[in-house]
């Protein structure tokens, strides 16, 4: 039967340690008590390893996904009644509460956002069916 404590010890000094997997993974390699920098054993390199490789194929799929965002992703796009002013984000102009704004959260170059932009400024919003009910998307 095999352990579940993985052992290592110092190169230099040889300082032995038993750790579990789960602490390994959480922290990584300890550090010798006598100052000689992290402890090594052939068995942790092998875990190292076998998990780079598992994840590999996995954290390359997500990066090319993350990073291939051209054009921005809507998340939500839908007209709103407004509880407090807001500033229209195309014509710059306040718009006083209450009053109906489009609200868009979508995902641009990466990183969230939040847009507001006012009845006069979006043309979909002066189609009095679309303004009462939300849009595609939302």
């Amino acid at each position: 039967m095999k352990t579940r404590m993985l052992k290592a010890s110092c190169p230099k000094c040889g300082y032995p340690v038993r750790l579990a997997r789960s602490w390994l993974r959480a922290s990584g390699p300890p550090l010798c008590p006598e100052g000689h920098g992290s402890l090594e054993s052939p068995e942790w390199d092998a875990i190292a390893e076998a998990e780079v490789e598992s994840w590999g194929a996995e954290m390359e799929a997500w990066e090319a996904e993350a990073l291939a965002v051209d054009a921005p992703r809507v998340l939500r796009d839908r007209w709103v009644d407004t509880r407090a002013p807001h500033d229209c984000d195309r014509c710059r102009e306040t718009v006083p509460h209450p009053d109906r704004m489009r609200h868009r959260v979508m995902i641009d170059g990466g990183a969230l956002r939040s847009t507001y932009t006012c009845l006069r400024c979006d043309g979909a919003g002066n189609s009095s069916r679309e303004r009462g009910v939300a849009l595609a998307g939302a």
